[in-house]
Order: C-alpha cells, then sequence, then structure tokens
C-alpha cells in the first residue's frame, strides 16, 4: 500500500542522477579462457547474443522459502531474481557468449538439519558453479564445512565472526564481523549523550541465545567495560520465547535507560509489543535483523518510530543515490515484491549475484576453483556502508569495505523507513529526537 510512495522516491532518485555515479559491474571483464565453457555468438554492437544456442550456468541459492524464516527467504529469492532477470535480459554474460543464468534454490525449511540436507544435495550438483547463503549466520556458519568439502564458492550476508575467523577457503562475507555490532551501539548512544543530551548511563543488555546474539553480546561487554557505562541487565533468550513479561520486568526493575536488543523478527515483535503494553519506553537499539524489517511495522506500528538498530546494509545510505543503477536493482525490488522499500537481507541477495555475475565476466569460467579465485579479485561497487562503497575481499575471506551502521525508525513522506542516521558520514538522514514531540 505504501510501495507506490517508495518507487516514487526511487523514481525520483534515479532520474536526479541519471547519468552520474559508476556502474554496479566492474570494468575488468576479460575474454573467456581457451577450455571453458563458453560458446561464440553473434551478438550486436551492444554485446547482446541473438539467443541462439546459449548456455547456461546454474547458480546457487540456500534460503528458507517455508517455516519461522520464511518472510526474509522470499525477499532474498525475490530480490536475487530480480537482478539475475536483468542481468539475462541485458545480454547474459558476455565473456560467455551470452550466458543466461539460473537461480537452483535450496529451502532450508528453516530448520537447521532440512538446510543440511537441501545444501548438500544442491552443492552435488556439478553444473552449480557458484551459490549464496544469507539466511541467517546460524545456518550459515553450520554449512561452511559443506561449501569446503564439495568446494563450491559461496557468497554471504551473514556475519559471524565463525565465517571468516575458522579458515576457510571457499566462503566469503558481504557484511562486517558482528562482534563489532557491539561497539558500534556503545559509540553510538555515546554519540546520543555527547550531541542530543540522552541520559542513558543504565545499559540493558539482551539478546536471542544465537551464534549471532551471543557474538553481538560479547562484542557489548568488552567495550562496555572502559565506555563509563553500567551495565545492570545482561540476559540471553531462548530464540523461540513466548512470553517477553519477565524479561522486561527485570529490565525495568534494573533502572535500565537504554536497551541493547540482538533479535529476529518473531522475538522482537514480541519483546517489544511487551514493553508497549507494559508502558515502558527506554532508548532502543537494536542489533539489526528483525529490528529493520517491515514487519516490525506490521507488530508496532507507529510505535516503531524512533526505535534505532544496527544493520549490515541500507538502500538508503549516500552512495546508492550517486549510482543510478543501484538505485534502478532497488525500484526492480519493491516492484517484485510490494515492499516499501528493500529490508537489508533483500541488497545482501542482490549483492551475492552481483559478485558472482562480475567473477563470471572475468574468468569466463564456471570451473569452480577459476571462479573462487576471481571472486577473490572483486572489485565492483555495490550496496555495503564503508569506504569507496567497494566489495573487496581479504585473504580470509572478509569484506574490507564494509562497516555496519545505525539506522532509526522514522516516517519518510508517510512511509515508515529504518533510515541510516549513523555514522553521519555514511547517511542520507539525520537522527530525530522524538521527546520534544
Amino acid at each position: 500500500m505504501k510501495s507506490k510512495k517508495m518507487l516514487a522516491i526511487l523514481m525520483v532518485s534515479v532520474m536526479t542522477f541519471m547519468g552520474t555515479g559508476c556502474g554496479a559491474k566492474s570494468d575488468k571483464n576479460t575474454a573467456a579462457p581457451a577450455g571453458s565453457e563458453a560458446t561464440s555468438e553473434k551478438s550486436d554492437d551492444t554485446g547482446k547474443t541473438d539467443g541462439s544456442n546459449v548456455p547456461t550456468i546454474k547458480i546457487g541459492q540456500i534460503t528458507n522459502l517455508t517455516g519461522a524464516g520464511a518472510q526474509s527467504g522470499n525477499w532474498h529469492k525475490v530480490a536475487a531474481q530480480s537482478y539475475i532477470d536483468w542481468i539475462n535480459d541485458n545480454g547474459g554474460i558476455k565473456s560467455m557468449g551470452g550466458a543466461k543464468i539460473e537461480i537452483v534454490v535450496a529451502d532450508g525449511q528453516s530448520d537447521n538439519t532440512q538446510i543440511k540436507t537441501a545444501t548438500q544435495r544442491l552443492l552435488e550438483d556439478k553444473d552449480v558453479c557458484a551459490v549464496m547463503s544469507n539466511d541467517g549466520s546460524n545456518y550459515t556458519v553450520a554449512l561452511c564445512p559443506l561449501f569446503e568439502k564439495y568446494q563450491v564458492p559461496c557468497i554471504t550476508m551473514n556475519y559471524s565472526n565463525a565465517i571468516t575467523e575458522s579458515g576457510y577457503q571457499w566462503i566469503f562475507s558481504l557484511a562486517a564481523k558482528s562482534s563489532t555490532i557491539g561497539p558500534l551501539q556503545i559509540d553510538f548512544l555515546n554519540w546520543l549523550k555527547d550531541e542530543h543530551g540522552y541520559n542513558t548511563d543504565k545499559v540493558a543488555l539482551i539478546y536471542a541465545d544465537t551464534e549471532f546474539g551471543t557474538n553481538n553480546a560479547k562484542g557489548v561487554r568488552a567495550t562496555i567495560e572502559d565506555s563509563g557505562l553500567e551495565l545492570v541487565v545482561d540476559e540471553a533468550y531462548p530464540p523461540d520465547i513466548t512470553d517477553a513479561s519477565a524479561l522486561v520486568t527485570k529490565i525495568i526493575q534494573s533502572g535500565a535507560e537504554a536497551v541493547f536488543a540482538t533479535s529476529q523478527y518473531q522475538d522482537a515483535k514480541l519483546i517489544f509489543s511487551t514493553m508497549k503494553s507494559m508502558n515502558f519506553h527506554p532508548v532502543i537499539v537494536g542489533g539489526g535483523q528483525g529490528m529493520i524489517t517491515s514487519q516490525m511495522i506490521d507488530a508496532l506500528g507507529d510505535s516503531v518510530i524512533g526505535m534505532c538498530s544496527t544493520a549490515e546494509f541500507n538502500w538508503e545510505q549516500k552512495q546508492n543515490y550517486d549510482n543510478p543503477e543501484l538505485m534502478e536493482h532497488l525500484e526492480r525490488f519493491c516492484e517484485a515484491s510490494g515492499e516499501p522499500w528493500a529490508p537489508e537481507n533483500a541488497l545482501g541477495a542482490i549483492d551475492s549475484c552481483m559478485v558472482i555475475v562480475d567473477a563470471l565476466e572475468r574468468c569466463g569460467s564456471t570451473d569452480r576453483t577459476v571462479l573462487r579465485d576471481a571472486i577473490r579479485e572483486c572489485s565492483i561497487q555495490a550496496y555495503p556502508v564503508g569506504g569507496d562503497g567497494y566489495i573487496k575481499f581479504d585473504e580470509t575471506g572478509l569484506n574490507t569495505s564494509a562497516v555496519n551502521v545505525v539506522v532509526q525508525w522514522q516516517d519518510m513522506d508517510g512511509v515508515l523507513t529504518p533510515r541510516l542516521i549513523y555514522p553521519p558520514e555514511f547517511g542520507s538522514g539525520e537522527f530525530v529526537d522524538y521527546r520534544s514531540e
């Protein structure tokens, strides 16, 4: 219902910046090497083939299309397919004779056992040259040994430290490590005190008992010791929590003025609905994930306004407005999904596709080892925040340009949107102090 307004914003951005910025694909494309899978095709001067005898390249997508994670999984699927359709409609992989890409989806069913089974089946298909896994760090961490066993390059937006600190050679992480989120939350809270006069000396730390949640909590604890803040609650809760009243009561009784929360959508909805029902309104600084999806609007309505959260990606960061091609992909996703804006996991799916497509163009081969080595040399402008906005991987597979940021739920021309507000140099929006409204 609100998607039309956001699409109008995106279209204005595209028209405003048309002719500026860089393309989203690398300029390092090379001819296909001898012995690659590329075939010779007739093409016009735009690089488009005539469509005859065009090869097909399979890439895999590991996500959850059913179960508790189905919503975000379907965002991943729609975002990736929208981008790949755009590639196929604009000449395919030109270094491989205009080869078209086919996405093969493995549904993990939001279950640790099922996702391993589905992933193994996918990796056993020798025609699948690369995969993307963007549906929860707990899933991706468990799948890393399979990527190593089958020697298939994987791109993920999941950011558990274990992904890039375990010596794996076949996985690449688009996002900054999860251990950087805690220090970012502390920095942001101190910024609120210094710049906006917030009194937030007492802090409650709550987190889902998952790989991501515990890593984030570890980072908060390590930073808060020297921050001058007082940690009055440090509480893990089961990710399938069904009653948050005891947890919220404990926070209220502690005198906490700010709450750091690392939650998925389902538990975030429950916890903050409970806070609202108990008339408790602390400064909220979430740890991403469920805190910054449109489902929070479904759960809390206008009550989300003013809440803050960390994020890996944000559609509204400054560099996106300078790049009409990136803005076009946002518009295409909104049209295909009906969402008012692209959530961070949709951006992660598009980035994953961009990395794989760029590598295919440069190496001209679907050989898994050749493709992995091409991914290592990636340098493309995409959606990660930080640096010059280019994805570049170090020897561990970590994107060295990635920086986590803070967003705030705001009303943006009638659309409730998590706007990027910190660090200020990356954001298009500004923090709004709703206490005075």
